[in-house]
Order: C-alpha cells, then structure tokens, then sequence
C-alpha cells in the first residue's frame, strides 16, 4: 500500500519541525533587561575614573600621581557582584579595583591581614603613593580595548607627592579644582 500525498507532507512537515533550523526559528528574542545602575554614554558624570579621564588635548595619555584615601565596596550594576573602589586623596572619582590592579597592589605593599573587609584594606593601603595610568594592550575578550593599570611609586617620586610647606599661602579651592584631572 502506497501513502498518500498527504501523508508524505505531513510525515515531511514533522520531520523538518524537529531540525536544529527549525528550533532556531521557532525561539522568540529575549526582552532585554535594563541595567537601572548602569550610565548610557552621554548621560551624566561618570562615577569611576576611566581612561579618557587622563586624556590630555594632543590626544594622549597622561599618567596621575595619587595617594590612596580609602577603600569602599559598592555596586556597579545591579546584577553583578559588588566591587573593591579605590578612592583617592584630593579625587572626586574613585577607581574600580580589578584582580590585575588588586594583584599590583598586593605585590607592591604585602597582603592584608584582613583581605575582606573595606576598613582593614583602607587601613594597609591608606596613605600609600600610587600612579595611575592608560595602558593601551590591555585586552576585553579578542578585543584590544586598553584600560587603567595602577604602578607603586617610588620612594623618590613619593617625596615629589609632599604637600608645599605651609610658609606659602595655599591656592583658592576654584583654582585647585582646575587642574584635578578627574
């Protein structure tokens, strides 16, 4: 006995329905969900130092000396974990601390003895002398992105750090403001 042409159609139609292409059709787009702690480019004052920060007007990077201040934990966006943020003395922006920068850190003034907890970090690394600066190989997945790195500094670059002696009478807090890269 021969099946009929509907038949063969329908057996055709079931098999085609079960093929890979077939699911990848059939798969509605995924709502995208909105990140409520997240800046849009163009909208606002960054919170977090970043790399056009130490942009200078040829273009180019600058690199800014700094003392740290204190280390806080906060949120960056709502679905990710919180992050370690390095806040600067002087600095309005703090900057956020990834395991490279945390690792640089640690290498150059020892471990923590409470690795965990903001006050214990704000305590080992408060007061120390750090350089931040763009470094351009630094990589985003295949993509060459370049990002922030921190460098120690050393003891004669510190020595450069010293406030002015107090003899001198200290600038009107406008002027200050002007030359804070970020």
């Amino acid at each position: 006995m021969k099946p009929s042409d509907a038949a063969i159609d329908r057996l055709y139609q079931d098999t085609l329905a079960d093929t890979p292409s077939a699911r990848v059709r059939e798969r509605q787009p995924k709502p995208k969900q909105e990140h409520h702690n997240m800046r849009r480019f163009g909208e606002g004052e960054s919170r977090y130092v970043k790399g056009s920060d130490l942009q200078n007007a040829a273009g180019g990077y600058d690199p800014v000396l700094c003392v740290i201040d204190h280390v806080a934990v906060e949120t960056i966006m709502d679905d990710e974990p919180e992050k370690y943020i390095l806040y600067f003395k002087g600095k309005k922006k703090g900057m956020v601390l990834n395991r490279t920068n945390e690792e640089i850190l640690i290498g150059a003034y020892g471990m923590p003895q409470t690795p965990n907890d903001p006050a214990g970090l704000t305590a080992h690394f408060g007061g120390k002398p750090v350089e931040i600066y763009f470094d351009p190989s630094i990589m985003f997945g295949a993509k060459r992105v370049g990002g922030l790195r921190l460098r120690p500094v050393s003891a004669a670059m510190s020595q450069q750090m010293q406030p002015p002696p107090a003899a001198e009478e200290p600038p009107h807090p406008a002027d200050a403001a002007d030359d804070q890269p970020f």
